[in-house]
């Protein structure tokens, strides 16, 4: 059975299952280049040529999107392209979460936890119990507005600190600098029974500043962007009443079920710090965190249920990896490497040449420029549907460099300074150097880092002591392993620093077009691609201090 899963707002893509395995999966953003672009048009061409199918293949195509619910028999004016009649089908939003989660885990029964900014009809959260390929919401917030949603309130806060608000991941990383002392026992959520909900009543910048007043409150000036310490400690006013909220709500949600192993999806999964406090918990068995968790999910989430459910398919095949794009070919790498032209609109007429070599060796060359200081981007294969760079589409150097978290944010990513960087550490190392006794393939939890080992990794230690590392086994992402295990030979450390391959306010990279195009636009030392090693003929970036002793 072929079955398309496709999202029709906002972190658009698409996700083609065949017979129960994901055959390809991408976002909108990647090939539009435009982060959070909506729609399908340019994910489903990109899944039908990567596939060889045709829209008259397809036996079910399932849509979700947020806000009104689509129409009945909606389908996306496909079958004007050539989908059969009567083969589509319409699912909830938080319903598609659910299944993108629990499908994904390797779990027989569990909690499915749906938390995000705003799901079908105003619902905000969500709680289901799945077993086998059964899944049954049991509760969702009722009677009041999407502003006190979780989501929606983390939302408003980093809106008021001066970023978009979907970029919540700065406002985590922010709140380890500051300090909710100041605000003593006040509270911002309420939970009672099976309901969470928001002291605040009005979204965006709006709800804080009429919560600040009511209650009396300093948070600061807005859109500070962290530049002052009140700022610092709104960030961690809302982070940890978040996780503390979280962490009552989910317990008393674990009780309610009778379902120990818990399952979490919706955009505020991927807060990775509150995640770590709630696998921690009394009651909670196993945690899974679909790493598709925002929006950027739902097109998984649709095609699993699509297959499992609407089409009694069985159970889809589980997640060891995240990896679904399609690869490219040395034809396709060799044009652009050879003709600069085909570079596209984020081609730089002005940017140095390169130059490149086929490397046999790939991974231990890349490995021994990692030793030597230098930053390598790193495209291999299949590009990850998810948030997170997990070993196809990154940036890698040495974690023991004191000076790489800067040099990163100046002159790579453009970055905020407080913005921490994550590790990927050999799976059968990770408990030696973080408080991790499980798996993280997925960069979703946030360990603390042994006293007697933070001082080696300082590139990955966030100022609190915690890291977001990815465990890597044996058993995946083996051209990856290979580079930390080359790097481990050379400098003793089983893990590397490994950021997602991209510049500030751009999707990461998919296509060799766009991995050139952001080297070129970077400080970045090297690109490998393939076995194909690209390098800057000259200098992009000066140093003017050696240019003057010079």
């Amino acid at each position: 059975m072929k079955v398309l899963g496709l999202n029709v707002q906002h972190d658009g893509g698409c996700c083609l299952i065949v017979d129960g395995q994901i055959a390809c999966a991408i976002s909108e953003e990647r090939l539009t280049r435009k982060r959070g672009a909506g729609g399908w048009w340019y994910s489903l061409r990109y899944c039908l040529e990567a596939t060889g199918l045709q829209l008259r293949d397809i036996d079910l195509a399932v849509f979700s999107s947020y806000g009104d619910d689509l129409p009945a028999g909606f389908d996306g004016g496909l079958t004007a392209f050539g989908l059969r009649p009567r083969r589509s089908a319409v699912i909830d939003h938080h319903l598609s979460h659910a299944a993108s989660s629990f499908f994904a885990s390797s779990f027989d029964d569990a909690l499915a936890v749906v938390l995000d900014g705003a799901g079908n009809n105003g619902d905000t959260e969500s709680y289901f119990v799945c077993e086998g390929n059964r899944i049954e919401r049991l509760g969702w917030n009722r009677d009041r507005t999407s502003a006190r949603g979780v989501g929606k309130t983390y939302e408003a806060f980093t809106s008021f600190l001066g970023w978009p608000m979907m970029d919540s991941g700065s406002t985590m990383a922010l709140a380890a600098y500051g300090s909710s002392e100041r605000y003593g026992s006040l509270e911002l959520f309420d939970v009672s029974g099976d309901q969470i909900s928001s002291h605040l009543t009005e979204k965006y910048v709006q709800g804080v500043l009429e919560y600040s007043k009511k209650y009396g409150v300093d948070f600061g000036e807005p859109f500070s962007r962290g530049q002052t310490q009140v700022s610092r400690d709104a960030a961690r006013f809302i982070q940890d009443r978040t996780e503390r909220a979280l962490k009552q709500w989910i317990s008393g949600l674990v009780r309610k079920s009778g379902k120990t192993n818990v399952c979490l999806a919706g955009g505020v999964a991927l807060n990775c710090v509150a995640n770590e406090g709630i696998r921690r918990m009394p009651g909670i068995g196993s945690l899974f965190v679909t790493p598709a968790a925002s929006d950027k999910g739902q097109a998984v989430g649709n095609a699993m249920y699509g297959f499992s459910v609407i089409l009694n398919g069985g159970r889809p095949k589980s997640f060891i990896r995240d990896s679904f794009g399609k690869s490219h070919d040395e034809a396709e790498i060799r044009l652009v490497l050879e003709r600069r032209q085909e570079l596209g609109n984020n081609f730089i007429v002005e940017a140095p040449p390169i130059e490149f070599a086929r490397v046999p060796a790939i991974e231990s060359e890349v490995a021994k420029l990692i030793a030597a200081g230098k930053t390598v981007g790193w495209m291999q294969g299949g590009s990850e549907i998810g948030s997170r760079a997990l070993g196809h589409r990154s940036i890698l150097a040495d974690p023991s460099r004191p000076d790489i978290q800067e040099h990163l944010n100046r002159r790579v990513k453009n970055r905020a300074w407080f913005r921490p960087y994550a590790p990927s550490v050999l799976a059968e190392a990770a408990d030696a150097y973080f408080d991790l006794d499980v798996s993280s393939p997925f960069m979703l939890l946030a360990p603390r880092v042994h006293a007697d080992k933070a001082g080696s990794i300082p590139g990955v230690v966030h100022v609190d002591g915690t890291s977001r590392p990815q465990t890597v086994s044996s058993n995946d992402e083996p051209r990856f392993r290979k580079v930390i295990a080359e790097f481990c030979a050379i400098r003793g450390l089983p893990l590397v620093l490994n950021t997602s391959f991209n510049l500030s306010g751009e999707p990461i990279v998919e296509s060799p077009r766009d991995a050139i195009s952001a080297f070129l636009r970077s400080g970045l030392d090297y690109v490998a691609i393939e076995d194909y090693l690209v390098w800057k003929a000259q200098p992009l970036w000066k140093n003017p201090a050696r240019s003057e002793s010079a």
